[in-house]
């Protein structure tokens, strides 16, 4: 039988994306996606995750367990300290966004370039990744972009101009 997986996202745009990953990389498995808009409506003025932001999380984590799915990917960056609070307790795999990609990285070198859309963003990856090649001794360099008014646009349904933008900033990155 296919397994389910569970997607929790916070944009429209992701919800397409990730599904159309899922039946390239992995077919067999059903994803099945919880989208909730009043995560970023909830955010704080400066973008930082509210107690409120923390609550919706966990119950979105808890109710697509009890929906029988085998693990849950959750789709915004944003939100990477509400899934890790909100996953305790949970019997099933619980991933953040970048729980495989920090990991990867700092498995491939230690001098970075982190791109977001969201302004908060790149402040909680940062702290992340500082965390993880703290523990593991490493020491990292870390260039910080953000694209003002990709998230918007992404949020507007237009995904090619959005995903255009982030290539563009890369593209500018030594």
């Amino acid at each position: 039988m296919a397994p389910r997986i569970g997607l929790l996202h916070s944009v429209v745009p992701a919800i397409g994306a990730v599904e159309d990953a899922f039946a390239e990389i992995w077919p067999d498995a059903k994803p099945v996606s919880l989208y909730d808009e009043s995560l970023y409506l909830d955010l704080a003025p400066d973008r930082s995750l509210t107690p409120i932001v923390y609550k919706h999380i966990a119950a979105l984590l808890r109710h697509s367990a009890d929906c029988g799915v085998a693990a849950i990917l959750c789709t915004g960056s944003l939100f990477g300290p509400a899934i890790v609070e909100g996953r305790e307790g949970l019997d099933i795999p619980v991933l953040t966004s970048f729980d495989g990609l920090i990991d990867e990285a700092l498995a491939m070198g230690s001098s970075f370039a982190m791109i977001s859309t969201d302004p908060g963003t790149n402040r909680m990856l940062k702290a992340e990744l500082s965390r993880r090649a703290e523990q593991a001794g490493q020491p990292i360099s870390l260039q910080e972009v953000h694209v003002p008014d990709a998230m918007t646009i992404l949020q507007g349904g237009d995904r090619a101009t959005h995903d255009r933008m982030v290539v563009d900033a890369a593209e500018k990155l030594a």
